[in-house]
């Protein structure tokens, strides 16, 4: 895909789950695959943080199936921005424990919550149910949707 990306603090930025990326890469006409490619044409940063790309390596391994595939589907998207957990403060964290007892999604939780504190306009896309639960809607200000309701958002001139 050939669009720019455009990562101004006042730009919507979707942050995805592994299971997004996931489902994306091995069924690129399912609602995953169509939010990525969708978000490029709208020229809307998409966030994975290292954690995410960590755990999407473990996966595909897990699955006998090569990192590489991973890594050139990524390189399709250049609104694809990858970055660091290191920012997230230690509060982010405790508060992302209390709303999920799974220590994989904490990560992700108090990233977002990290990127809403700062001001930033972001979404965390999963298709985790546990995700999606009102004690992290709640925490990230209702800044969380499954990719199936953010497509819909989008066709209703909602999002």
């Amino acid at each position: 895909m050939n669009c720019s990306p455009r990562s101004t603090r006042d730009s919507h930025e979707l942050i995805v789950d592994t299971n997004i990326v996931f489902s994306a890469i091995l069924y690129p006409y399912g609602n995953p695959g169509w939010l990525l490619a969708l978000a490029c044409k709208r020229r809307m940063p998409v966030i994975l943080v290292d954690y995410v790309v960590d755990e999407l390596e473990h996966v595909f391994q897990a699955k006998g199936i090569p990192f590489r595939k991973v890594q050139d589907f990524l390189k399709t998207y250049d609104n694809i921005e990858l970055h660091s957990t290191d920012c997230i403060m230690t509060e982010e964290f405790e508060q992302a424990r209390a709303c999920v007892p799974d220590r994989k999604d904490q990560p992700l939780i108090a990233y977002a919550l990290h990127r809403l504190n700062r001001g930033f306009d972001c979404m965390l896309v999963t298709g985790d149910k546990e995700l999606c639960m009102p004690p992290v809607r709640d925490l990230l200000k209702g800044r969380v949707k499954s990719a199936s309701e953010i497509l819909k958002a989008w066709q209703t001139g909602h999002g």
